[in-house]
């Protein structure tokens, strides 16, 4: 079973990786004057970042008896989006964003105060 560390960096890589790729698709399938911007993560420290950026923070670790004996393990995190904008236009954003995460093979569980809490799957 991989430990929430492995997950962790898996996910972020995934995030760095492909994201931007879906988020250029998503550009291309709307066409009502709002662009996503790209995310300026490099890593998971938000330090000294501009908006638009994600956080992931961990929430929980699932193991069924099944899930043992085949190593596998549900992780559980979310991502915390912060992008620009206001009002209809941010909210716009948000769910094109999860459209996104979305699209990455990311199971999203729900979006709450610009959290997306999604499923990550690890063997």
């Amino acid at each position: 079973m991989k430990s929430a560390e492995k997950a962790y960096d898996d996910l972020k890589n995934k995030l760095l990786s492909e994201l931007p790729l879906y988020i250029e698709e998503i550009n291309k399938k709307y066409n009502d004057g709002i662009i996503l911007e790209q995310f300026t993560n490099t890593g998971n420290t938000t330090n000294s970042l501009k908006a638009p950026y994600w956080k992931i923070n961990f929430e929980t670790a699932d193991y069924s008896e099944k899930d043992i004996l085949i190593e596998n393990t549900v992780f559980k995190f979310s991502i915390e989006l912060h992008a620009t904008g206001n009002g209809e236009e941010l909210m716009r954003k948000l769910w094109r964003y999860g459209e996104a995460i979305n699209g990455i093979g990311l199971k999203i569980l729900q979006m709450k105060n610009e959290k997306y809490l999604v499923i990550f799957t690890c063997f």
